[in-house]
C-alpha cells in the first residue's frame, strides 16, 4: 500500500448527484414490455451505490419494467421493494414508473458497509416477479491510512514516538494490530495520547482535524540505535464505530541512527573543528 503525499488526495469514487444519474440511465434504457412469462421474469438492471464509495446520497433500483403508474411519489405508501440495513433514516420516492431511490435524511457516517435487498417476489404493474433476492453492498468512506510519521525509508532517532493517521478515529485494541520489529524479533510497545511534536505536525496537513484519528506508539525502552526495523499495519485494523476495519495492509522500512562518532577532526585558527557520523 503506498501513502499518497501530503498535497495529494485519494480518487474514490462518490454516489453524488443520484437523480441525475439515475434520470440518465432511465433515458439510455428503452421501457421494455411486460413479460408474458412466467412469475420470475421481473429483472433488476442497476442498482447503485456498489463497492466502495466515499458518499452514498442515495440508494437506487431501476426495474425492467413499469412498477407504479406515471407520478407516482410514494406518498401514502409504507412499503417498498428494497430492504436497507443498518435501518437508516430518511424517504424513498420513485423516479418515472421503474425507477426507486432512498435517500437518507442524514449523511450515511463513514465506516458504514450498507447491505440491501430487493426481496423475492417483488412485483411488477404487469404483475411480473423477482424470482429470488436481489443483494447488494456498499462501503461507504472505508478508514484510509493517510500519513505516518516515520514514513516508508525515513531515518529517526532512537526514542521517537511513532505516528500513523487516518481518516477515522482507530479502535481502542487497534494497537493490537501494529507490529514493530528489527533483526532481533519483535519490539514491544505501548499506545500513547498523540501529544507530541510530530503528532500535531501531522495535523496541520488539513486532512483531518481530530486528534483522535491519529495512532500513536511508543516503543518500551526506545528503539535499538543503528538498526533497520519494520512496521506494520494489519489489514484487519478496526475502528470506533466503523462496520469495516482498514481492509488492506500496509508496511515501511526504516532505519534510526546510530550513536554519535567522530569519524575526522582539525584544528585550525585556534579552533578545533570536528565532523561526526550521527546526530548529536
Amino acid at each position: 500500500m503506498t501513502l499518497p503525499r501530503p498535497s495529494a488526495r485519494v480518487p474514490i469514487r462518490s454516489a453524488v448527484a443520484p437523480f441525475a444519474a439515475v434520470v440518465a440511465l432511465l433515458l439510455l434504457l428503452p421501457d421494455r414490455a411486460p413479460s408474458q412469462g412466467p412469475a420470475g421474469s421481473l429483472e433488476i438492471v442497476h442498482v447503485s451505490p456498489r463497492g466502495e464509495v466515499e458518499e452514498a446520497a442515495s440508494i437506487d433500483v431501476v426495474f425492467s419494467e413499469q412498477m407504479v403508474p406515471l407520478g407516482e411519489k410514494a406518498r401514502g405508501r409504507r412499503s417498498f421493494p428494497l430492504r436497507i440495513e443498518p435501518e437508516i433514516e430518511g424517504s424513498f420516492t420513485w423516479i418515472g414508473t421503474r425507477a426507486l431511490s432512498f435517500v437518507p435524511r442524514r449523511p450515511v457516517p463513514a465506516g458504514t458497509r450498507l447491505r440491501c435487498v430487493v426481496p423475492a417476489g417483488t412485483r411488477s404493474l404487469a404483475g411480473s416477479e423477482t424470482a429470488a433476492d436481489h443483494p447488494f453492498e456498499a462501503i461507504v468512506g472505508r478508514p484510509r491510512l493517510l500519513r505516518t510519521v516515520p514514513a516508508d525509508g525515513d531515518r529517526i532517532a532512537p526514542d521517537a514516538t511513532l505516528h500513523f493517521l487516518f481518516t477515522l478515529p482507530p479502535a481502542q485494541d487497534a494497537a493490537r494490530f501494529v507490529s514493530l520489529a528489527g533483526a532481533g524479533g519483535e519490539i514491544p510497545f505501548d499506545r500513547v495520547a498523540p501529544d507530541s511534536a510530530e503528532a500535531t505536525e501531522l495535523l496541520r496537513g488539513g486532512w483531518v482535524e481530530d486528534p483522535g484519528a491519529i495512532l500513536s506508539i511508543r516503543p518500551r525502552g526506545g528503539l535499538p540505535a543503528g538498526a533497520e526495523l519494520t512496521i506494520r499495519l494489519d489489514a484487519d485494523l478496526p475502528f470506533e464505530g466503523a462496520d469495516v476495519p482498514l481492509g488492506e495492509s500496509w508496511s515501511a522500512r526504516f532505519s534510526t541512527y546510530g550513536s554519535p562518532s567522530i569519524v575526522a577532526a582539525h584544528a585550525a585558527a585556534g579552533l578545533i573543528y570536528l565532523r561526526l557520523r550521527g546526530p548529536v
